[in-house]
């Protein structure tokens, strides 16, 4: 497609000025700051998408207890790891992320926005969801498709349909596919088991006689 715009534009440059029409390069620019500014409109609502930026070559990324570089290093990140960030502190200087059995904090400077890879109703996806008692996992996968796995049995399905809510917009989502339909909610979870707290909150339906709702919360898979 973009070889056939370059083609177009030297053919209608012969033997005029006045084309009309954008060079390659220029359309490049405008798709780049478009992914850019919905990638910051995003990083305005948690939790959002950022990776590990800025660093020096051959330098880390330190993971802090606390919202202080003076607090304890519980682990490192390399440049370009994605996290997902809950919350930042009162001066937005550190950012808050799951780590590990609990949370961890980055210091913000060091943070570019992403944009999420959502399905076309803007269902938010490349998430992991797992609630306990009994103890289950479902993720939401990047090609539009759903694992789920619990200690009854597992099975995998593709989202027939999906949509985003009329009255709530991007903080509630819908899906359903195969025997399962699930309402996903933006908004600080607990699963009750660790110290974590997450950004995602899942009611899960599953087909059944009776059908069973399963409850927990979701993180964005974290990339390393």
């Amino acid at each position: 497609m973009y070889q056939k715009s370059r083609t177009e534009c030297r053919t209608k440059q012969v033997g005029s000025t006045a084309t009309g029409c954008a060079p390659l390069r220029v359309l490049s620019a405008i798709a780049a700051t478009t992914f850019l500014f919905a990638a910051q409109v995003e990083a305005e609502t948690l939790p959002a998408l950022f990776k590990v930026t800025g660093l020096a070559d051959g330098d880390i990324l330190n993971v802090r207890a606390k919202p202080s570089a003076k607090s304890e290093d519980v682990g490192d990140l390399p440049m370009d790891a994605q996290v997902e960030v809950l919350e930042y502190d009162e001066d937005s200087k550190w950012a808050r992320i799951i780590w590990q059995e609990g949370n961890g904090w980055l210091a913000t400077r060091y943070l570019a926005p992403m944009a999420r890879v959502r399905l076309q109703s803007g269902l938010p996806v490349g998430l992991t969801c797992n609630g306990n008692e009994p103890f289950w996992s479902l993720e939401l996968q990047p090609t539009g498709g759903f694992a789920f796995s619990s200690p009854e049995g597992a099975f995998d399905g593709q989202i027939d349909w999906s949509s985003t809510s009329y009255n709530f917009g991007d903080s509630h989502h819908a899906f359903g596919g195969g025997n399962a339909t699930g309402v996903l909610q933006r908004g600080q979870c607990s699963d009750t088991m660790s110290d974590r707290s997450y950004g995602w909150s899942l009611d899960l339906v599953l087909d059944g006689q009776p059908p069973r709702l399963l409850s927990g919360c979701c993180f964005a898979q974290q990339n390393n």
